[in-house]
């Protein structure tokens, strides 16, 4: 066996790999540093280094996943849009852009995955700055094309569906082994060629559904 290449790059991603790993088992409190060094077979200098502290790490380890995520959202979201115009993107395409890519790393990345369910849970501070930074354009990009796709409704409605939808989406993603229970074995709940597109559909249906709430 070829020994570990020990580079700079190669080191960072260790040393990420590592942290979502405890992150996502232990919490962000209760994950030591050290703890991050034994796993990734790092000293403490090597993480200072690279991430200057503990909450630049945590914060390093969202926006590893996050920023590609975002981006390929976005890029889907345009070239929507762009085939579209004049008029406004199609409900289909506008919940595809937004649902594909974060099942595709929810299946792909699974500690980041478990790491980023935590943090619905268990708040991390550090993490404020860049909640706001990575969310905040996407979801008011894509706010705007479900309204423009969904011109019935008012704006409160959209953000009531599109938390729904997130909700469906969560959900499709830590439950898998429950489809195939539920099914017999049957149907592979993580199998996406299978699963996507019957989430998409089952999200557009539920954007479409007649206008309920206090009248």
């Amino acid at each position: 066996m070829n020994p570990p290449d020990l580079t700079k790059g190669d080191t960072r991603e260790r040393i990420l790999d590592a942290a979502e790993t405890l992150f996502a088992e232990h919490g962000f409190e209760a994950t030591s540093m050290r703890a991050v060094t034994s796993v990734a077979q790092v000293n403490l200098a090597a993480v200072n280094y690279h991430f200057g502290s503990k909450d630049g790490l945590v914060q390093a380890v969202f926006e590893r996943r996050v920023g590609p995520l975002n981006l390929e959202r976005l890029t889907l979201l345009d070239r929507a849009q762009a085939e579209a115009a004049p008029g406004p993107a199609p409900l289909d395409a506008v919940v595809a852009a937004l649902v594909t890519p974060l099942i595709r790393v929810g299946r792909e990345c699974e500690p980041f995955l478990r790491f980023f369910n935590r943090c619905q849970i268990e708040p991390i501070e550090a993490l404020s700055a860049v909640l706001t930074t990575q969310f905040k354009a996407v979801s008011t990009r894509f706010l705007a094309a479900l309204q423009g796709a969904l011109p019935q409704l008012d704006a409160d409605d959209v953000i009531w569906r599109a938390s729904f939808a997130f909700g469906a989406v969560a959900h499709a993603l830590a439950s898998h082994q429950r489809t195939r229970l539920i099914s017999g074995g049957r149907i592979d709940g993580g199998d996406l060629d299978q699963l996507l597109p019957r989430l998409i559909a089952f999200i557009v249906a539920g954007m479409r559904a007649p206008r309920g709430g206090p009248t």
